[in-house]
């Protein structure tokens, strides 16, 4: 009864163990890294390889709304575009969030 019971505990800190190697591996597997990637729009990216991944959690303007800041009036799509272009210049760390519309989104 007892071996049984030593058993058990061993099955079970084996698995523990293994469970958080798993956990561990898909971690990294959710990591990326974007080097300068281009701004398609204002909540896309593109990568090098013409790859589009999608930030989570922007929803930027679309269409030829105009804004207004001071006294320039420009469209806001273009202007959220260059907001983000100025934010991915350099290198990005990210994490993968799924699929949005078909295209990987993104949190970096």
């Amino acid at each position: 009864m007892i071996k049984a019971r030593r058993d058990v505990l061993r099955s079970i800190a084996l698995c523990a163990t293994l469970s958080c190697v798993v956990c561990s591996a898909s971690a990294e597997d959710t990591k990326m890294y974007l080097s300068h990637p281009d701004a398609v729009d204002g909540a896309t990216l593109r990568d090098g390889k013409g790859t589009e991944f999608r930030v989570f959690a922007i929803e930027p303007p679309t269409g030829s709304r105009i804004c207004t800041e001071a006294t320039a009036q420009f469209v806001c799509a273009e202007k959220a575009r260059e907001v983000l272009e100025q934010y991915a210049s350099s290198f990005l760390t990210c994490t993968k969030m799924g699929a949005y519309a078909e295209i990987e989104a993104i949190r970096c």
